[in-house]
């Protein structure tokens, strides 16, 4: 006797929200000259620790102009040396749009909540000024 076939599935995938503790990378200094070679330095200390690890880019601390920020660049060096960026949170609007830009989308903390308003969306209308009797 042959074995019943197998049925198909009627969906291709499924969605299902997750919680993921992430390191949070705080940046103080964004130069990737200066932070992937202490990075690196980390490495040398603790083999295999950050190896493969997906890295969340902290702007809170960040004190610098979103176009002196090469988000790019230090992607692209830290992914070199295995580390994975996913993301990033807090900073400005403006560091957010650079690092998005970058392909580093904010990412929320579990149960938090958007508070910004989404990049490319339309300003509130103003509120009428109140008519003179």
């Amino acid at each position: 006797m042959s074995a019943p076939a197998a049925q198909p599935r009627l969906e291709p995938f499924r969605l299902r929200g997750a919680n993921f503790n992430l390191l949070v990378l705080r940046l103080l200094d964004a130069r990737p000259e200066i932070i992937v070679p202490a990075i690196g330095d980390q490495f040398r200390r603790a083999p295999g620790f950050l190896r493969n690890a997906p890295i969340v880019i902290g702007l809170d601390d960040l004190a610098m102009a979103p176009h002196e920020v090469d988000f790019a660049t230090l992607a692209a060096e830290l992914r070199a040396i295995q580390i994975v960026p996913i993301g990033t949170t807090g900073g400005t609007a403006e560091l957010k749009a650079a690092a998005q830009a970058a392909g580093l989308p904010p990412l929320r903390t579990a149960g938090g909540k958007e508070e910004d308003v989404p990049l490319g969306a339309p300003a509130a209308p103003a509120a009428p000024a109140p008519q003179a009797a």
